[in-house]
């Protein structure tokens, strides 16, 4: 994070993180209008996190198929001892 300045190379972690931290500021710092202030206060946050656990474990669910058979076989011959 300290290195890279350049936004289009931050990994899909970071992204998402940061988006959790402006979901947050604006929840917490609100003060447009009263109705805007309790509709903020009651953005999910929990729902937030999850989707974003989701869409963040979301490419290696669909890479694992692919490479399935290399972890089996690299499991297979790390247990073989002698």
């Amino acid at each position: 994070m300290i290195y890279i300045t350049n936004p289009k190379l931050l990994s899909l972690q970071n992204v998402m993180n940061q988006l959790m931290s402006n979901i947050q500021f604006l929840a917490n710092n609100s003060s447009v209008s009263s109705l805007a202030s309790e509709s903020m206060k009651q953005i999910p946050s929990e729902a937030f996190r999850m989707a974003i656990a989701v869409i963040s474990i979301a490419p290696i669910m669909m890479a694992y198929p692919f490479f399935q058979k290399y972890f089996v076989k690299g499991l297979a011959i790390g247990a073989v001892k002698g």
